[in-house]
Order: structure tokens, then C-alpha cells, then sequence
């Protein structure tokens, strides 16, 4: 029994070390409790394609940096044959426009800590969570920064 991420990028996206990043995201679905075959699909788009999914599903107009579909969270499921737990899309031009602008907080101001944001940020919408209401919102951004000290600031980068 696994968790595969699979993570894909446009051609006009340049990423260093993609293999980081899968196994980061394996790492954070693991820690959610998932157990048996799962999979999970991270993309990393570019501003145009990114923009064209925040209209079609969410209704909303321009660029942002993550948008996630979740598809089937069932932590009970043990089966042989793997589950989608999701997708998440990722836009690095945005996110990199987010981290130069020193939001401060659990942003800690270069590409590589906000990608490894938006990738909690995208497997805890995939596991159910939402930040709709303020109660919500407190709720994962207190376990996003968790995470982040647990799996991403520890690590030797």
C-alpha cells in the first residue's frame, strides 16, 4: 500500500526539483492519515492556465495561486485498487509575486517556502478542509503552519 503524487508542469514553467516536491506532498498526505493506494495529481501551471480554472470552477476572475479539486478522501478505504484523493493546481509565477511581497505570518518570503505552502494549503482542501468562516480559516492556517514546522522548516532544504 502507497500514496503516488504525481506531479506534472506546463513547458513554460521552470521548476528545480520536482522530485522535492512529490515527495514533500507524499509526506503530507501521509501525515493526514490516509491509508492503502492512494493517489494525488499536482500541476504547476502557468498564470493563463491557472485563470482559465479560478472562471470555469470557482467563478472568479484572474489569476491566484492554488486552486484544489478534491475527489475521494475516505481515510478508511483500504482497497488494492488506489483512490484519487484529488488535484491541485499551482501557479509558481503568482506564488513567487506572493512571496516578494513579504506577507509575513507562515509566509515567509521565497519561492520555495511559498510553494511548500501552497502545497499544505492544497492537501488540506483535498482532505475537507475550507476557510469560508473565520473559525475555519484559523483552523487550517494553524495547521498549515504546523505542518510546515513539522515537514518543511526542519528539513535539511
Amino acid at each position: 500500500m502507497s500514496i503516488k503524487v504525481f506531479l506534472t508542469k506546463s513547458s513554460d514553467i521552470e521548476l528545480a526539483n520536482t522530485e522535492r516536491w512529490q515527495k514533500f506532498t507524499e509526506i503530507l498526505i501521509e501525515s493526514q492519515g490516509v491509508l492503502g493506494n492512494a493517489e494525488c495529481y499536482v500541476s504547476f501551471v502557468t498564470e493563463a492556465e491557472i485563470a482559465e480554472l479560478n472562471a470555469t470552477y470557482m467563478e472568479k476572475q484572474g489569476p491566484t495561486d492554488v486552486i484544489s479539486f478534491p475527489i475521494s478522501w475516505d481515510l478508511e478505504l483500504t482497497e488494492d485498487v488506489p483512490r484519487i484523493l484529488g488535484e491541485i493546481f499551482i501557479c509558481p509565477t503568482i506564488a513567487d509575486k506572493n512571496a516578494k511581497k513579504n506577507l509575513g505570518g507562515i509566509h515567509r518570503g521565497t519561492i520555495e517556502d511559498e510553494l511548500a505552502l501552497l502545497l499544505v494549503h492544497g492537501v488540506l482542501h483535498i482532505s475537507g478542509m475550507d476557510h469560508e468562516q473565520d473559525d475555519e480559516a484559523l483552523a487550517m492556517e494553524s495547521l498549515e503552519f504546523e505542518l510546515l514546522c513539522k515537514y518543511y522548516y526542519q528539513t535539511d532544504q
